[in-house]
């Protein structure tokens, strides 16, 4: 084997094992509260933003909190250190990473929400001619 062959695939092996290690820090999974409170490990919860209970943004310290429901029926405050995502309200389901900072309190890193389709399911009437 030629030493340029030779130094390339110690190249492409290199890049490989530096991309594994990247993507392995980066990686979370999808979990409940239940699950999250028992690691601290980084996850994404999928809930539903909780109404009953109180939603606030703190602007001196930047800090919004609010509580979500899991997809178990599992409520948790949730602490996002940023400000209020644009249409919040109108989020059908509210995806959060992070993990909890406290027994008590989930610090989210970032906020992903689905928001109902502006296709709404109305009903289209054709008039026969």
């Amino acid at each position: 084997m030629k030493p340029t062959s030779i130094i390339l695939l110690i190249f492409i092996a290199l890049f490989t094992v530096g991309l594994a290690v990247n993507f392995s820090g980066n990686s979370s999974t999808y979990t409940t509260f239940a699950e999250a409170k028992k690691s601290q490990d980084r996850v994404h919860i999928v809930g539903k933003w909780t109404r009953k209970e109180e939603s606030n943004y703190d602007t001196s310290n930047d800090i919004f909190t609010f509580y979500l429901e899991d997809t178990t029926g599992v409520a948790a405050k949730v602490a996002y250190h940023d400000p209020k995502p644009m249409d919040f309200e109108k989020a059908e389901r509210v995806v959060i990473i992070g993990h909890f900072e406290t027994p008590e309190i989930f610090d989210a890193e970032k906020i992903i929400m689905k928001c109902p389709s502006k296709y709404g399911e109305e009903e289209i009437k054709v008039e026969a001619k």
